[in-house]
C-alpha cells in the first residue's frame, strides 16, 4: 500500500510540474528554438500582460512605434482580440498553461484551440512555461534531506527515547530507494531549468546531506541545518533569474538564524540523551537556558534580515505590515519554549514556524501581485 501511494504521488507531480515538458525533451533530443536566422534588423520582443490589459499595452506600444508579441497563456483568445491587435500590427503566440493538478490534461486540447483562434497551420511554435524552482523540486530536495537523516541517524534514533519508534515506520531497504529517487529527481528537474542550477543542484544536495553528520564533530550543527535550509531562497532565486543577487543573500541570512534558533528550542528536549552519547550540539555546550536566550537573539536577526530583505527587493506597504505577526508568532514561540516541556515544545517548534512561514510566503506574494 505505502509503495502504491508513493507511486501515485510522484506520477501527480510528474504530471503537474512545468519541468517535466523540459525533462521529455531532453530524453527525445528535442530542443526549444532560441535563434532565428533573419535579414531584417529588427528586435523580437514577447509581452506577457493580464488578458484584460492586452489591448491596452499594444495601444500605448503602437502609438509610440513599437509592435510586439504577446504569450497567450491564459486561455483562448476571442476573435475580437485577434482583430485588434493585428490591426496594430502585433501577434499572439501560443503558451503551454502554467503548472496546475493534471495540468497535462489539458495541454494539447488548450494549444489547438488557441492556433485554432489565431489562425495558424496545423505545425506551429508555442512558448514553453516559463519554469522556475516547482514545488515538486522543493519536496523532492526536502524528502531526500530528511530520509538521509534519517538514515544516518538510524541507529541512534533507536536507543532516544523520544525517537525509539521511528524505525518502525518504514523499512531501511524502501528509505533507501525513495532517497534514491528523490535525489536523481532533484538533480534531472534542476538541470532542465538552466546550466547554472544544473551545476549547482549537486552542491545543494551535499550541502544539506553534509547537516546530518555535523552532530558527530561540531556544536555548531543547528548553524549548518540552518545553511542547509538557507539553500531554497538562493536556489528558487538563481532558478528564476539565472543568477544569485543580494536580495536572497540576505533572506538567505535570515534563513539561518531563523532555522538555528528553533533548532536549538527543538534540541533542548534531547540535551540528556546527546550528552550521554557524546553528540554535540550548543545546547550540550551552553546549557538549557543560555540556549534559549541565544535563540532569542537569534531571532531577533533574523526579523531585522526580513526588514533588510524587503527594503533591498523593493516590497511595499502589505508586506512591512505582516512583519508585527511574524514578530508576534516568534514571541509565542519563545514564550512556549520557556516550558521546557513536550507540548510547549512542539508549539514552538511546528505551529509558530509554520505559521511565520505561511505569513511570509503570503505577505511576498500579496504584496507582488498588488
Amino acid at each position: 500500500m505505502t509503495q502504491i501511494v508513493i507511486l501515485f504521488g510522484v506520477g501527480a507531480w510528474v504530471m503537474s510540474t512545468d519541468e517535466v515538458s523540459a525533462l521529455a525533451g531532453m530524453a527525445l533530443n528535442v530542443h526549444p528554438l532560441k535563434h532565428v536566422s533573419t535579414g531584417a534588423q529588427e528586435v523580437g520582443v514577447i509581452v506577457r500582460a493580464p488578458a484584460g490589459t492586452v489591448a491596452g499595452v499594444a495601444s500605448e506600444l503602437a502609438s509610440r512605434g513599437i509592435h510586439v508579441s504577446f504569450a497567450d497563456g491564459t486561455g483562448v483568445p476571442s476573435r475580437a482580440c485577434v482583430a485588434t491587435l493585428r490591426s496594430m500590427g502585433d501577434e499572439l503566440i501560443p503558451e503551454v498553461p502554467g503548472s496546475a493538478p493534471l495540468r497535462w490534461v489539458r495541454t494539447r486540447g488548450t494549444l489547438r484551440s488557441q492556433a485554432r483562434a489565431i489562425g495558424l497551420p496545423r505545425h506551429f511554435y508555442f512558448l514553453q512555461p516559463r519554469g522556475g524552482l516547482s514545488v515538486g523540486q522543493l519536496v523532492l530536495a526536502r524528502t531526500a534531506a530528511m530520509l538521509f537523516n534519517r538514515l544516518s541517524d538510524w541507529s541512534l534514533d533507536q536507543e532516544n527515547p523520544r525517537t525509539a519508534t521511528r524505525h518502525r515506520l518504514m523499512e531501511k531497504s524502501i528509505i533507501w530507494t525513495l532517497l534514491a529517487c528523490s535525489a536523481v529527481g532533484f538533480l534531472m528537474t534542476s538541470a532542465a531549468i538552466n546550466r547554472t542550477t544544473g551545476l549547482l543542484a549537486p552542491v545543494a544536495l551535499l550541502i544539506i546531506f553534509f547537516y546530518s553528520l555535523t552532530k558527530r564533530f561540531t556544536s555548531a550543527t543547528h548553524f549548518f541545518l540552518g545553511i542547509a535550509l538557507a539553500v531554497a531562497p538562493a536556489g528558487a532565486w538563481i532558478a528564476q533569474t539565472g543568477r544569485l543577487d543580494l536580495p536572497p543573500l540576505v533572506l538567505g541570512a535570515g534563513v539561518v538564524c531563523w532555522v538555528a534558533g528553533f533548532d536549538l528550542i527543538y534540541a533542548t528536549q534531547d540535551v540528556d540523551f546527546d550528552r550521554r552519547e557524546g553528540l554535540r550540539s550548543l545546547v550540550v555546550k551552553l546549557g538549557v537556558a543560555q540556549s534559549l536566550r541565544l535563540a532569542q537573539w537569534l531571532h531577533f536577526i533574523m526579523f531585522l534580515a526580513l526588514v533588510a530583505f524587503g527594503f533591498i527587493a523593493k516590497l511595499g506597504t502589505i508586506y512591512y505590515a505582516a512583519m508585527p505577526l511574524v514578530a508576534a508568532a516568534l514571541f509565542y514561540e519563545h514564550r512556549s519554549a520557556r516550558q521546557l516541556d513536550l507540548a510547549g515544545i512542539n508549539r514552538a517548534f511546528f505551529q509558530s514556524n509554520a505559521f511565520v512561514g505561511a505569513i511570509f510566503i503570503a505577505a511576498v506574494a500579496v504584496d507582488r501581485w498588488r
